[in-house]
């Protein structure tokens, strides 16, 4: 269709432009021959593709594929010559008294020869054009999954380093209540931590979640730990609604109110007095206020 277009258009303004000069043609015979001598590129085009694209010329080391290309672009523009040729000759539209097909021939050579060499050369470079074009494409959609990927698998070990971290941090705060005889808060505990670690599990094949169930997770978790630590931890989650719906990795919020609440209760409360840890916290220390908040930015 393109060259069908190109041939059409061709043709017009060499009839127009004849027409302009006062010349008496057979503008049908014209206009066919000079759409016509176009044609032959429809056809030359899938061959000239099938050899840019069996014979690139994408590296300094494919300087031999040049050669093929130059011989096949010498085959070709005289193919279309020939053509060309064939079409005056059988079809005469100037009306000019009969000339030899030989001398209509290399008539051509001498006007057109070029012609041929840059359309040949422009296909060849169209295509290679858009050939680097899909490569780029192909390699920035492959960057694209394989970052994709990454950030799924370091959430993944995220989430593996995170839940036993979790896990093991509990169970030694019922296992303190437990020594300190308090085995109802202990039951209670167990069947808090049990209905945390079923979120954890149904959870787990996903790398996202909404900012709505990331708190609810974190205000179940400090409900946990209040149990173990009493009137000695006081939350306060300040976020706002709207910011709800947002996505976030798993298990984000969790390891950082963990941190603050080993890093701020178990922080030494008087310069002379070691530190203490959250997994063995003295009853006499004070008690601290933990306020997680997000800012709506």
């Amino acid at each position: 269709m393109v060259w069908l277009a190109v041939g059409v258009i061709t043709a017009t303004q060499v009839v127009v432009g004849m027409a302009a000069l006062g010349r008496r043609l057979n503008w049908t015979s014209l206009f066919f021959t000079t759409a016509a001598a176009w044609l032959f590129w429809a056809v030359a085009t899938p061959v000239i593709l099938l050899l840019s694209r069996r014979f690139p010329l994408k590296r300094a080391s494919d300087w031999k594929h040049v050669l093929v290309h130059l011989a096949a672009a010498l085959v070709i523009s005289i193919g279309r010559i020939a053509w060309s040729a064939a079409l005056e000759w059988a079809i005469n539209p100037i009306q000019d008294p009969h000339p030899l097909y030989r001398t209509m021939f290399f008539t051509m050579v001498y006007m057109q020869f070029h012609t041929g060499f840059i359309i040949y050369g422009a296909t060849v470079a169209v295509d290679q054009i858009i050939d680097s074009v899909r490569r780029l494409a192909r390699r920035e959609a492959e960057a694209a999954w394989f970052a994709s990927e990454l950030s799924k698998a370091q959430l993944d070990a995220l989430r593996r380093q995170l839940e036993p971290h979790f896990l093991f941090n509990t169970l030694n705060g019922i296992s303190g209540l437990v020594r300190e005889k308090q085995n109802d808060a202990a039951v209670e505990m167990i069947a808090v931590l049990s209905s945390l670690l079923r979120r954890v599990l149904e959870g787990s094949g996903r790398q996202l979640v909404p900012l709505a169930e990331e708190v609810s997770f974190l205000e179940s978790y400090l409900n946990l730990q209040s149990m173990r630590l009493g009137d000695r931890l006081r939350a306060k989650v300040d976020i706002p609604v709207e910011l709800y719906a947002a996505l976030v990795p798993q298990l984000l919020l969790q390891p950082l109110v963990e941190n603050a609440i080993v890093h701020g209760i178990g922080k030494p409360v008087a310069p002379d007095r070691s530190q203490r840890l959250f997994r063995n916290p003295s009853r006499t220390e004070t008690a601290e206020l933990i306020i997680f908040e997000v800012a709506d930015r």
